[in-house]
């Protein structure tokens, strides 16, 4: 697949991706996380889809990646990265499926509740959800669940600003080992050449320190009462052992009016990491039932 780029205000957003047989369907945009992750991380979900004849895009977003060097942006917040997705579609040009990572779940719903174009096919959520205080909370509880002694400990710097140190760091560790990644994460070789190259300044300002502790300006995003205008159809992959917990999945699903939610019992945030072969197998009956639905088929 060539590549291409999506200019919006916020500078040039690289885009490339997978050419698969065509099995039919319509091609799958996958929405980064972080917030101020670049693609890279989610290759093994693109070369999965890919491998049963999916097309697959994928972007770097702004200040990630291909796309750094053009980035215009000061002020980092969420309407950053909804803006760039909507021109990340526009670009591709036809009907797509977000397959979507933690963080990257609130920037597709927020583009799917705005969206009136016919653009957004379905939606599959891998991890995330649509409220950030349920999110918080549940991050909360999960931290409850680390060894007293690193939850002391990751309180203890959070309270002094030392998030920095190398002791937090440990804590961190402990901490992602659990419910952001239960197995290693590694770079597929076709996306070896890719710039690993994050945002810091973005995940500072919008999430915060870690994985563990959100106090950026995503703090308190909610989108719960736009959910009932996503009216694609939406799965949510969610890891037995996610930060998200199962309740927090289940409430988002039943407020959307198309959704149904599909739990990976070995899995916590990065079920195509962990669970790889479910995850390509229920994401191509998703997206096999869609291509089977009349509106896509028809383009209505």
């Amino acid at each position: 697949m060539d590549e291409q780029y999506a200019i919006s205000q916020h500078g040039a957003t690289w885009i490339g991706g997978l050419d698969g047989s065509g099995v039919g369907g319509p091609p799958v945009l996958i929405v980064p996380g972080g917030p101020g992750s670049p693609h890279n991380y989610c290759s093994i979900a693109a070369e999965a889809l890919a491998m049963v004849g999916r097309t697959v895009y994928v972007y770097d977003p702004v200040g990630t990646g291909f796309s750094a060097e053009d980035c215009t942006v000061v002020d980092w917040n969420h309407e950053v990265f909804v803006d760039e997705l909507e021109c990340v579609i526009d670009a591709i040009g036809e009907p797509v499926v977000l397959l979507a990572h933690s963080y990257g779940s609130l920037v597709a719903l927020d583009v799917a509740a705005r969206e009136v174009d016919g653009l957004v096919a379905g939606l599959i959520l891998c991890g995330g959800t649509a409220s950030m205080p349920a999110w918080r909370a549940s991050i909360a509880a999960r931290r409850a669940e680390l060894p007293a002694f690193v939850a002391a400990l990751a309180d203890r710097h959070e309270r002094a600003g030392t998030t920095n140190s190398a002791e937090y760091q440990t804590a961190v560790i402990e901490y992602d080992r659990r419910f952001t990644c239960r197995t290693p994460i590694s770079i597929s070789w076709t996306d070896q050449e890719t710039p690993n190259t994050p945002n810091p300044p973005a995940y500072a300002t919008m999430w915060g320190p870690s994985e563990m502790c959100v106090d950026g300006n995503l703090a308190d995003l909610d989108l719960t009462d736009q959910l009932p205008l996503v009216t694609a159809p939406v799965v949510v992959f969610t890891g037995r052992y996610d930060s998200v917990a199962l309740p927090v999945t289940e409430a988002m699903v039943d407020a959307l009016p198309n959704a149904r939610v599909v739990v990976f019992d070995e899995s916590s945030g990065l079920v195509f990491h962990e669970e790889t072969a479910k995850f390509q197998r229920e994401a191509d009956a998703f997206i096999a039932a869609l291509a089977a639905a009349p509106s896509v088929r028809s383009g209505e």
